[in-house]
């Protein structure tokens, strides 16, 4: 019995310096391609970079702080700590994306376009919202506005008709 706890502990250090070099290993590319990002001096390698940096950071990070510090500290990998592993499947596919440049900038394009147009609709839906409520007498200020009953019954009425 001696004999197995004697290989669990030489086979559980290299194993948690392995995990420790690949994490700095996948940090400090992180950083590299930050730097990189930031000093680029075109558009077009600012967006692919823009792409793969944050890629590789959403890829690196859960993997890093749920999977490999918890290892490094001791604990046994339980299911959530697997389950940060899936994190790194994002890392070729920020690869991939910016390859084609012209189809990069159409999908910020797009995705740009798309969050205007979500709150233009937004903005829209509040203010008929908040119409609809002026109208009908039920907005913030209704309890301190003073009102016949008959104005109410009929301002309510139309309310129903909207």
């Amino acid at each position: 019995m001696r004999l197995l706890q004697a290989r669990e502990h030489l086979r559980w250090k290299p194993g948690r310096l392995e995990m420790s070099y690949g994490a700095l290993f996948f940090v400090a590319a992180a950083a590299l391609l930050w730097y990189s990002y930031r000093y680029a001096s075109t558009t077009i390698l600012r967006q692919q970079l823009k792409w793969v940096t944050r890629g590789t950071i959403l890829a690196i990070a859960p993997y890093t702080l749920f999977y490999v510090i918890p290892y490094l500290m001791g604990s046994l990998p339980g299911p959530g700590m697997k389950v940060s592993v899936l994190s790194l499947g994002l890392l070729p596919l920020t690869s991939v994306m910016p390859s084609s440049a012209i189809a990069l900038m159409d999908v910020d394009l797009i995705f740009k376009r798309g969050v205007v147009y979500t709150l233009a609709a937004s903005r829209r839906g509040g203010n008929v919202f908040r119409a609809g409520c002026w109208r009908c007498g039920t907005g913030p200020h209704a309890a301190t506005q003073q009102r016949s009953s008959r104005a109410d019954s009929r301002r309510r009425g139309d309310c129903l008709a909207v």
